[in-house]
């Protein structure tokens, strides 16, 4: 396609994806809207002349993710990277040798960067039950050569069976036992296992627990009495209200669950955790918090 070509094809498509080539500064990582904006738009316009669907995007911790350029998201990493502050405050409560419990891992961000902080002498455990989004994490896991990260298809909830679950796009984020939007994708039957089955013999080393299960919080929490009580990681956890009210959650009742097992719940600042009282709510941006057992220092 001819230089020409090419700007006259950018011009609707900048039109109509403003949100995706300026997304907010928080998820710029540094980098400024023009240089952002024109990987994204690279990006888009190579799709439909064959150039190649993926590209290796780096990570903090030195791993690397397969970002897929014919969604939004892909393009995103590709164009800017990956800076959530959840990610990093996860790797400063990590060290060599831990074990964690990533719960939603998606397409592997989190996993990842948790796998290469622990390190082989380190386990992670990434629970992902859409099969075509643990396709993408199978491969992302494969392409790092992380051995010592363990894959199990499962979604997380108080007790083990099987449910049906609405699924999306791969690496869509959005598979739900109660999602927002019911009329598309499609219906899964999918196991389902606690947080204390998947820590297995693993239990009394697990150090930190990242819960992204789209409103399953509290239905996840309830099914880990053994790791509140026993080996008392951290947490990283979502807290979208509107998720949580679909599977008859709230916050509230997460920060009761928390608050009778002893922790105490984190708001992530920039380089530093600022320890929340009162009543939990959504945070800004982020919908992510720290939540820490209290005979634990503050971080």
């Amino acid at each position: 396609m001819s230089r020409a070509g090419r700007l006259r094809a950018a011009v609707p498509y900048a039109r109509a994806h403003l949100g995706e080539l300026v997304p907010p500064s928080s998820e710029r990582c540094g980098r400024s809207p023009v240089a952002g904006g024109s990987r994204v738009l690279a990006a888009a316009l190579r799709q439909p002349f064959g150039r190649g669907s993926r590209a290796a995007v780096a990570l903090a911790g030195g791993a690397r993710v397969r970002a897929d350029l014919r969604t939004p998201h892909g393009r995103r990493l590709y164009a800017y990277g990956f800076c959530e502050p959840a990610a990093a405050a996860m790797l400063s409560l990590l060290r060599p040798g831990d074990v964690v419990i990533d719960g939603g891992a998606n397409i592997g961000l989190f996993t990842l960067m948790a796998a290469g902080r622990v390190g082989g002498d380190g386990h992670v455990v990434a629970c992902e039950p859409s099969p075509t989004t643990m396709a993408l994490l199978r491969e992302n896991v494969a392409f790092n050569g992380y051995g010592w990260v363990d894959l199990r298809e499962v979604a997380l909830a108080e007790r083990p069976g099987r449910l049906q679950m609405r699924v999306f796009g791969a690496g869509s984020g959005h598979s739900s036992f109660a999602p927002e939007d019911s009329a598309s994708g499609s219906e899964v039957e999918v196991e389902v296992a606690t947080l204390d089955e998947v820590a297995g013999d693993l239990l009394d080393r697990t150090s930190l627990v990242k819960l992204d299960v789209e409103g399953a919080e509290l239905l996840a929490l309830k099914g880990a009495p053994r790791l509140l009580e026993r080996a008392r990681p951290d947490f990283i956890v979502e807290l979208e209200p509107e998720h949580l009210e679909r599977q008859g959650g709230s916050i509230a009742a997460v920060q009761s669950l928390f608050e009778d097992a002893g922790y105490r719940g984190y708001a992530i600042r920039a380089g530093a955790l600022e320890p929340l009282s009162g009543a939990w709510r959504r945070p800004e941006g982020d919908p992510n918090m720290v939540v820490r057992p209290r005979e634990r220092p503050e971080a």
